[in-house]
């Protein structure tokens, strides 16, 4: 049995690092000045609804896997592998974006264009080394992610504060139309999710889901004071129209430091995101390994390192599924719409693990009280609103008809591959 040593200060902490995304700041920006409303109905509407959702499931479903554990018990063994091969591809899409986002950050610190292919080249190469030789020796790189995380949050906020450089005014607040509607979906899915990663350490936790959702309502407000305040900072050194969505953090820094402390700053961006994203790389490229010994993937995912102990070849597998994603896209589109694509990709197979999630209260598949119903239809309502404005760029692109079909093919591709991918292993068998 695991050692509940876990408490309400230590589950308050992850849940900030785990939601918090300095990235999620350019989307708010360009909503200009009513963000801090769109961020406070995100919140009461998304954010808490979720925690109740996952707080129930864990209480019902208690197996370690979150949403894939949830599906398969609810829906079925096929149903669960979905959910999990899409929240695999979610991942490995998000991270194939770390190439153009710090590209983007080193051209902000050197104030020359950087070139985005080999950048990803080399993350993706130093991603699988660190996968490959185990969270023994790459767990200091990860545990430098929350202090970055904290202090890049810090000085975004007190920027306006402490910098000489003229403010821009506050932009005045632009009419409701269809942009906003896409900005606002993606600020409260993308920005406010990640709370089901809260059932993972459950187990260790001395109050279990009550201690989960105690540190919901205490990390929440702080959440918001950093996006919020974050936001604010953002608007008062870049205008709305102009705001970087690969990275405005470090557009923030580049406009508001001189060179060298803009280029120290950014640096520290940059190990934060490279940190972060080694993390769940490490973590996600082993889902691949637990399928295989399901036999749900073919059995050469499960061999090991006979040094390492680590599933080689499912990192490699990982790494060669972000390097293709990110240099694909790198050649065929600008670098703004080459990580819109990237990210809407990712959030349609993000959004498909979050609707099925909510639909297990929702549809009755456990034992759930009104309320907790009510909460997954709130969920489930915003993150389908989310999930059909991914269709939508939020930036100029070359057609947005061509845009809405790259993702269309790619999801749907994808998820062929991973039906086929799990049908292959019977089929041998059964052939055998």
């Amino acid at each position: 049995m695991l050692r509940r040593t876990l408490g309400t200060f230590d589950l308050v902490l992850a849940q900030i690092l785990i939601v918090v995304g300095l990235n999620w700041l350019g989307p708010a920006a360009k909503l200009g000045s009513l963000h801090a409303v769109y961020w406070l109905l995100a919140i009461f509407f998304f954010h808490f609804p979720l925690a109740a959702v996952v707080v129930h499931l864990t209480n019902a479903i208690p197996l370690e896997g979150g949403p894939y554990q949830w599906a398969k018990a609810a829906y079925g063994e096929t149903a669960g592998f979905l959910v999990a091969w899409n929240f695999w591809l979610f991942i490995m899409c998000f991270i194939a974006t770390l190439g153009l986002s710090t590209a983007t950050a080193i051209g902000y610190a050197r104030n020359a264009e950087v070139d985005a292919a080999t950048t990803s080249v080399i993350i993706v190469s130093a991603l699988v080394i660190l996968g490959i030789l185990g969270f023994t020796t790459s767990k200091w790189i990860h545990n430098a992610a929350s202090v970055a995380l904290l202090v890049t949050s810090m000085l975004i906020i007190v920027l306006p504060f402490t910098t000489s450089r003229p403010l821009l005014p506050r932009p005045a607040a632009e009419p409701f139309s269809l942009l906003q509607l896409a900005l606002f979906a993606r600020i409260t899915v993308y920005a406010l999710a990640g709370l089901e990663a809260m059932s993972v350490v459950a187990a260790e936790c001395r109050d279990g889901a009550k201690s989960i959702a105690r540190a919901t309502f205490i990390a929440a407000p702080c959440i918001a004071a950093i996006y919020i305040l974050g936001t604010e900072s953002v608007l008062r050194f870049v205008k709305p129209a102009e705001v970087d969505l690969v990275n405005p953090a470090a557009q923030v820094f580049a406009r508001s430091f001189g060179s060298a402390a803009a280029a120290a700053a950014i640096l520290l961006l940059v190990v934060r995101d490279f940190a972060q994203s080694s993390q769940a790389f490490s973590v996600s490229a082993r889902m691949p390994l637990v399928a295989g010994w399901d036999h749900l993937l073919p059995a050469w995912f499960t061999r090991l390192h006979p040094r390492w102990r680590t599933p080689v070849t499912s990192i490699v597998f990982a790494g060669v599924v972000v390097l293709l994603a990110s240099l694909a896209l790198v050649s065929i589109a600008e670098r703004q719409e080459a990580f819109q694509i990237l990210q809407s990709t990712a959030g349609i197979f993000f959004a498909t693990t979050y609707l099925v999630m909510f639909s297990i209260p929702l549809l009755k598949r456990v034992p759930s009280p009104p309320m907790i119903r009510l909460a997954a239809l709130c969920g489930f309502i915003l993150t389908a609103v989310f999930f059909a404005l991914e269709f939508v760029p939020i930036v100029e692109v070359r057609s947005p008809a061509r845009f809405a079909m790259i993702i269309a093919v790619a999801v749907l591709v994808a998820n062929a591959l991973g039906i086929l991918q799990m049908k292959m292993p019977r089929l041998i068998r059964k052939s055998g």
